[in-house]
């Protein structure tokens, strides 16, 4: 044992008194040393305690489920649909009730019984939203004590006030301040529930990675059968060089956004654009290729519009009726959409959440949000995926996307802040942080096509995004080939001339 020491403290290793005089026995200690190999910079009684602890608990990465809707189905009333929005109001105004801004909150049935100039500040739901004549903004706010009207002047010295309150849509939750002026609040501050800018940016000790994709669609004519085949063979260290080569080695998990198959009638005329016409077989096929993945990967994988099952969200995983291969494999975890899952827990380290959402709300935002659209709409996945954790929920809009109300719960209500935030559906391939969370939109694995570039789509297939989760570092490798790449770029080019 003391020699064993010796040769690690001479590598430049730091090994603490408390292991040198524990009664750890030799076995253990050299499983310490082949576990974290040239990892390995400082050996105290934490790091072995936590590499017992973890091997005694699992020997392969843990993925625990922390939300995932797996409600049977039943009837829906207009009830229902009252319950959900009392429901989201509720959640929301939880939030902003912490919030320094609105210490003195009243609700709205109080604030009019306010004296005329008083400040004031109250939480609700918005009902209307209308731009005068002379540009300035109207809103009706609701809470369960009744209605008033707010006022956002256009003037020279609010302008950020302004550009806040344009991209206000109706029936997010939002509080306010401002003063009463006997018929409406004429507003000097718009309060989100947002995600706190001291959410931490969590890292864990060891390197491991994550990958993250999406919208593979298997079983369509236009799948990108070679990209991902060149995807697959570099996951199995057939290709890449020597750094990718080490990072393929500690990859502990794959995500992907859902729509894992084509799927059939989606879209009028979709028959023609199948390989594989049976939903049943698309599944089998997704199985074959998701089986070429290292057994020692963890794969979480949520559901999209293309999959089977209802449309509404959230919308349960695919049954096995149709999708029995896939639960047939050992490594793969499927969730709903949206789901929660944590990564990484181990004894010392709470582990990362990851948001998963395929995204059916995007679009709407893309196409509806003035500061979004002027900024290139479908095209700044990064900016909507933004907005809606500003507004913590995945649909604050009825309407946004198809919405099953659930009177017990809003289930696309974000009650608690992710580190990772994943979308598809857009088929972009995008990085961007806010406040320490991690958001991401995956690629897609299906050819670009003139018609998606003219509405504004654009996608970027064939990309795989890799996470660092000691580092928290990302970067984005294509995997498109030579000929799809010159391709693409003849696509984009011939589209906007």
């Amino acid at each position: 044992m003391t020699q064993i020491l010796d040769n690690l403290m001479k590598k430049g290793v730091l090994v603490s008194p408390e292991v040198i005089s524990s009664q750890y026995d030799e076995q253990t200690i050299k499983e310490v040393i082949n576990f974290f190999g040239e990892d390995l910079d400082i050996l105290d009684k934490e790091l072995i305690n936590n590499y017992l602890y973890n091997k005694k608990a699992d020997s392969k990465p843990r993925v625990e489920i922390i939300k995932d809707y797996t409600k049977e189905s039943q009837k829906r009333t207009f009830q229902d649909f009252v319950k959900i929005f009392n429901l989201r109001f509720e959640n929301t105004a939880s939030i902003l009730k912490s919030r320094q801004e609105l210490g003195s909150v009243s609700s709205i049935n109080r604030i009019k019984r306010k004296n005329r100039s008083d400040k004031v500040a109250t939480i609700g739901m918005i009902l209307e939203k209308r731009v005068t004549k002379n540009k300035n903004i109207i809103i009706e706010l609701e809470d369960p004590t009744g209605l008033c009207t707010a006022v956002i002047k256009k003037t020279d010295d609010n302008t950020e006030l302004y550009k806040e309150a344009m991209d206000l849509v109706l029936d997010e939750v939002v509080g306010i301040t401002g003063v009463w002026l006997g018929g409406a609040i004429f507003v000097d501050n718009i309060i989100f529930p947002d995600v706190p800018r001291t959410h931490e940016l969590k890292k864990q000790k060891k390197e491991e990675y994550a990958l993250f994709l999406g919208d593979t669609h298997f079983g369509g004519k236009v799948f990108m059968k070679e990209a991902f085949q060149k995807f697959i063979d570099w996951l199995n260290g057939k290709i890449g060089d020597e750094e990718h080569k080490k990072i393929i080695s500690k990859i502990k998990y794959i995500f992907l956004a859902g729509d894992t198959i084509e799927g059939a009638g989606i879209y009028p005329g979709q028959e023609k654009d199948l390989d594989i016409i049976d939903v049943k077989d698309q599944y089998d096929d997704a199985a074959k290729w998701l089986k070429k993945i290292p057994s020692h990967i963890q794969i979480i994988s949520t559901t999209g519009n293309h999959d089977t099952g209802r449309l509404a969200e959230p919308q349960e995983k695919p049954s096995k009726e149709f999708a029995k291969a896939l639960y047939e494999i050992p490594n793969l975890t499927l969730v709903s959409n949206p789901a929660v899952v944590n990564v990484g827990k181990t004894q010392d380290f709470p582990g990362f959440n990851v948001l998963l959402y395929h995204g059916g709300s995007l679009i709407y935002y893309a196409e509806n949000i003035p500061s979004i659209r002027a900024l290139g709409g479908q095209r700044r996945v990064d900016l909507i995926m933004k907005f809606l954790l500003q507004r913590r929920h995945l649909a604050p809009t009825h309407g946004s996307t198809l919405v099953l109300p659930d009177p017990q719960e809003d289930f696309l209500f974000i009650d608690k802040v992710p580190d990772f935030f994943l979308t598809g559906h857009i088929h972009r391939a995008s990085v961007a942080n806010y406040n320490n969370v991690t958001m991401i939109n995956s690629s897609a694995w299906t050819e670009t096509t003139e018609d998606q570039i003219k509405r504004g789509l654009e996608p970027l297939p064939g990309r795989v995004t890799i996470v660092n989760l000691q580092s928290r570092d990302v970067k984005i490798i294509n995997f498109l080939t030579k000929k799809q790449k010159e391709e693409e770029r003849e696509k984009i080019e011939n589209a906007a001339k």
